[in-house]
């Protein structure tokens, strides 16, 4: 079966999840091809990129940087000179439909349009983000792209896109698309509120190889030293400011407590600024971005981890994210929000403690609890990786994944 899987940048140390779908989808016999942009900068690379010789299989179909009328006119003469010019005629016709307004996108098309000239059909195209879904489905319109179309629906593209682009942006994708597969019931219930077709719809998990999490019993160092993390991108809607205030509100209390924060983003100075404000002083520590390998060693070595999630100022909001999962199968308790579909995997009081979005003083609450009963910490843990094994095993994950694209496919 030959699946193109759609993403974003790639590779992306960020998007962990697309990678084991990929590697899955390979080791289950299936001729990938990955149909990306390539990074703005460069990154630490996953090994398996290496391992599965993954930069052979991608195809860089944008022009990153270039002025929309240039990427247009490349675009076209890309067309006109291949051996399927009878594209150029409906690129230019669909191309017109994208509205007007949005020149940038009609350009991206056109250059697309002129790589996937070059290559043979696809049984399932496998898009990952409902924005990019809306692409490939103009670009089956056009004849440019050929495959069922399955498209996943994470965060960015459930919560800002829509926002940005109307709430009717995905209509034409919901009657065109084969499988719309949201990663959480929290999106299921916003797609059908959206006016996507019920029968079309089924949650599908992200998830992550159980084999590589080591459990382990959390309790105290000898010291009394407790060691909080949180890992993610700084951004807003990550929440760590409101972590840094929580915690600066028990510190005192347990003076063994250290808070670190591995990863990089714009809002790094300042959260910086804030923890020195806060007079935090060597209690936390600043990682930088670290690569999975690292991520795993971190986790091991850490006894909570606080994951504060919340809705950004321009609507921008978490999926589900992988990093908790990874937690949970390291026997690690939990302190999250109730955001997005988080209380799926967070489940109060049984695999970690949820305060409302925002809420230092309930964060505070949920810190102090956890501190106070250390004995507690191995039961969380235990319920937490059970969870986990049970709903969000990626080996499983993507048998069933590889079933439902044959299903669609018609294999």
């Amino acid at each position: 079966m030959r699946v193109a899987v759609v993403t974003g940048a790639f590779p992306a140390l960020s998007q962990t999840f697309v990678l084991n779908q990929i590697t899955g989808l390979i080791d289950r016999g299936c001729e990938v091809t990955i149909l990306a942009d390539p990074p703005r900068k460069a990154e630490k690379v996953h090994p398996d990129v290496e391992r599965y010789g993954l930069m052979a299989r991608t195809v860089y179909w944008t022009q990153l940087g270039q002025p929309a009328p240039d990427q247009a006119l490349d675009g076209v003469r890309a067309l006109v000179l291949s051996r399927k010019r009878r594209l150029l005629k409906g690129a230019l016709q669909a191309v017109g439909s994208t509205r007007r307004h949005e020149a940038r996108l009609s350009a991206a098309l056109m250059v697309k349009a002129a790589h996937l000239s070059r290559l043979k059909p696809f049984d399932v195209v496998l898009c990952h983000f409902g924005n990019l879904g809306r692409e490939c489905q103009i670009l089956r319109e056009m004849g440019a792209l050929q495959g069922r179309l399955a498209v996943f629906f994470h965060g960015y593209d459930m919560s800002v896109f829509p926002r940005e682009r109307g709430p009717g942006v995905y209509r034409e994708l919901f009657k065109g698309a084969d499988l719309l597969l949201p990663i959480s019931e929290h999106w299921e219930r916003e797609l059908i509120a959206m006016g996507a077709p019920r029968h079309k719809i089924a949650v599908h998990r992200m998830g992550i190889d159980t084999t590589r999490f080591e459990f382990k019993a959390r309790r105290p160092d000898e010291g009394g030293q407790v060691r909080l993390l949180t890992i993610g991108r700084l951004v807003e809607k990550k929440g760590v400011s409101y972590a840094l205030e929580a915690f600066a509100r028990v510190r005192e209390r347990y003076p063994g407590a250290r808070y670190h924060i591995a990863g990089d983003g714009p809002l790094s100075e300042s959260l910086k600024a804030r923890a020195r404000e806060l007079n935090l002083g060597d209690a936390v520590d600043f990682l930088g971005w670290k690569h999975q390998d690292e991520i795993i060693e971190l986790l091991s070595d850490h006894h909570v981890l606080l994951t504060p999630s919340v809705r950004a100022a321009n609507g921008d909001m978490e999926g589900l994210p992988v990093v908790l999962m990874e937690g949970l199968a390291t026997g690690m308790p939990v302190i999250s929000t109730h955001h997005s579909g988080i209380p799926e995997l967070i489940r109060h009081e049984e695999s970690g403690l949820l305060a409302e979005e925002r809420d230092v003083e309930g964060l505070a609450r949920a810190l102090a609890t956890l501190l106070d009963a250390p004995q507690d910490w191995e039961g969380y843990g235990q319920r937490g990786r059970a969870i986990v094994e049970e709903e969000f095993a990626i080996e499983g994950l993507n048998d069933r994944l590889v079933e439902r694209l044959r299903e669609l496919a018609g294999r």
